[in-house]
């Protein structure tokens, strides 16, 4: 089990379990139990893609991780390489499946550009410079457009703005946390060749693009509230103060001042407390 991160999977249902929980749905019985059997179907193909990525990624990281995370690498130690190539193309069937049942052409298409990207991003794209990060954080705010993108027709003010806002969150704080495991695992990268920007720009350039990557997270947070101003409570402004837009100020101190690999490591677990108290972002209207 370890292998298909169930901790990731089960923040990934939550997420959008959260987004779908909210939307302005029919109130018919009848009709909110059809939507609630939709979104099961969705949002378990979503985590079957998931689990498959994980499970290639970890196929195509075994040597670098023997490096980076020694203590993590569950291939030939708790799971054959044979079983973990015909769990990925099972699991993978399985949501194709799932997309072929719903009968929507473009959620299946979303989901086979999923299933690519997460192929794409574990072969080359890890190791090329932005483009990994990139890949990764897209496929966080896919994850969201999907939903976004099925029941377009329930996206009424203000739900329109939350949802836009809150992918837009989902794709900068996972860029930002995908640059900070980068530098975290700059030594076994480099290694294996690796051509990542913590290893092609250097320490200093690295947290000059750490620094943009939050402004552009804490300038969405401060435009999000700014449209949505009109539809926050009193929790809500506390809320977005206490736990969005005060952490994002303090990831500037911790870029500045993380110098060794144990100090990213941490970065990084707190960055994914962080997108967890994003879930916030929804829940507080």
């Amino acid at each position: 089990m370890h292998i298909i991160r169930p901790f990731n999977l089960f923040v990934l249902a939550l997420t959008q379990f959260s987004l779908w929980y909210q939307l302005p749905l029919p109130e018919t019985l009848e009709e909110e139990t059809r939507h609630l059997l939709i979104f099961i179907l969705i949002s378990t193909a979503t985590c079957l893609i998931s689990a498959a990525g994980y499970i290639i990624n970890d196929i195509i990281d075994y040597p670098i991780d023997r490096i980076n995370k020694p203590d993590k690498v569950f291939i030939e130690t708790k799971i054959s390489l044979q079983t973990a190539w015909l769990s990925y193309f099972l699991l993978n069937i399985l949501a194709l499946s799932i997309g072929f049942f719903i009968s929507d052409s473009g959620l299946l298409l979303i989901f086979i550009l999923a299933i690519l990207l997460l192929f794409g991003y574990s072969y080359f794209l890890k190791m090329r410079p932005f483009w990994g990060n990139f890949s990764v954080a897209l496929l966080s705010a896919m994850a969201i457009g999907e939903l976004i993108y099925f029941y377009d027709n329930y996206l009424i003010p203000p739900y329109f703005t939350i949802y836009y806002s809150y992918l837009s969150f989902a794709f900068f704080t996972t860029l930002l946390r995908e640059i900070v495991k980068d530098v975290e695992d700059r030594e076994g990268d480099a290694a294996l060749g690796g051509r990542t920007l913590a290893i092609l720009l250097g320490a200093n350039k690295i947290k000059f693009c750490l620094v943009l990557v939050n402004l552009l997270l804490l300038l969405l947070i401060l435009v999000s509230t700014y449209f949505l101003g009109t539809y926050m409570s009193s929790f809500t402004w506390f809320y977005w103060g206490t736990f969005l837009m005060l952490p994002a100020l303090v990831f500037f101190y911790l870029i500045f001042v993380s110098k060794h690999k144990k100090d990213f490591a941490n970065f990084s677990l707190l960055l994914k407390v962080y997108m967890l108290l994003g879930l916030g972002w929804v829940w507080s209207f």
